[in-house]
């Protein structure tokens, strides 16, 4: 049953947290390990979701996005869950608006003890956004990252906490003129909790994300037109983000869906277009 203290309760969550966030650098808000697990937050449904994101970066950018995303049983324990975002991002230097890029995973469950179930992941993102719209703007400009990487994550899940590990291979270097930059592979740890209600879920998750290597970008090109990189010092710094989130279910197969994440440790360092000084989502899932 819906409740005025049910929906109290999870407007006061986020938005709290929305206004005490420090102004300081949220990073990987969706290199795409980051966002496997809290995509795959109802693993006995299937489902179709639509979220609004909006995030600020560090030097005037604000990313706008719609993302419809899906997941879907193949088989006994078996998932597909794909996302394709429409990203809008505005800043100094212009704007750059269009698809991003592709999300793909397979999530399989391989089994459970004590009600808690542990789960693999194998997944991709491909480079179907763009990196060189505007003009040829720099990447944090662009709606895609440009590179096809695949990812690999381990969680075990119960009906309250979730406990996991990712890790994210990085496809290559970008396109980009500008920057032309090779990322690096990204290793992930995170654990959270969701309080569940009557009528409405809360909790909250800590993702703890390293580089594995500094990020590299075009320095110059040479009289024999050969390309010269560089790398860039305290690209591969450590970062925590939080992450608090919400889900008022209205009926069996409908809910409302918002979260707020922000830095607790920042990486300054970085040319990738994921840097953010929080990210604030909201969404509609309907269950099929």
């Amino acid at each position: 049953m819906i409740t005025w203290k049910n929906f109290v309760a999870a407007i006061t969550v986020l938005t709290t947290t929305a206004f005490s966030i420090s102004p300081a650098f949220a990073q990987c808000s969706d290199a795409g390990i980051c966002s496997i697990e809290s995509a795959l937050h109802d693993r006995k449904h299937q489902s179709i979701n639509f979220d609004y994101i909006y995030g600020a970066s560090d030097s005037s950018l604000t990313y706008s996005t719609y993302q419809l995303s899906a997941d879907i049983n193949l088989f006994t324990g078996t998932k597909i869950w794909g996302s394709l975002p429409l990203v809008m991002t505005d800043g100094p230097l212009g704007g750059v608006s269009g698809i991003g890029d592709l999300i793909l995973v397979i999530n399989q469950k391989l089994f459970e003890i004590g009600g808690a179930g542990t789960y693999i992941d194998f997944g991709t993102r491909l480079a179907t956004g763009s990196q060189n719209a505007g003009d040829s703007l720099p990447l944090k400009y662009q709606t895609g990252l440009g590179s096809n990487d695949l990812m690999l994550g381990v969680s075990v899940v119960s009906d309250n906490v979730n406990v996991g590990i990712g890790y994210q291979l990085n496809g290559g270097r970008s396109s980009n003129e500008f920057t032309r930059l090779k990322r690096g592979d990204d290793f992930i740890v995170r654990g959270g909790y969701m309080h569940r209600g009557e009528s409405v879920d809360f909790g909250g998750e800590l993702l703890a994300i390293k580089k594995l290597e500094e990020q590299s970008i075009l320095d110059h090109i040479d009289t024999l037109g050969k390309e010269i990189f560089r790398n860039l010092p305290g690209s591969d710094a450590f970062q925590l983000n939080a992450l608090v989130k919400a889900r008022w279910n209205i009926a069996s197969s409908f809910a409302l869906t918002g979260s707020v994440g922000f830095p607790l440790l920042e990486r300054k360092v970085s040319v990738d277009g994921l840097t953010r000084a929080y990210t604030v989502t909201a969404g509609i899932a309907v269950k099929l």
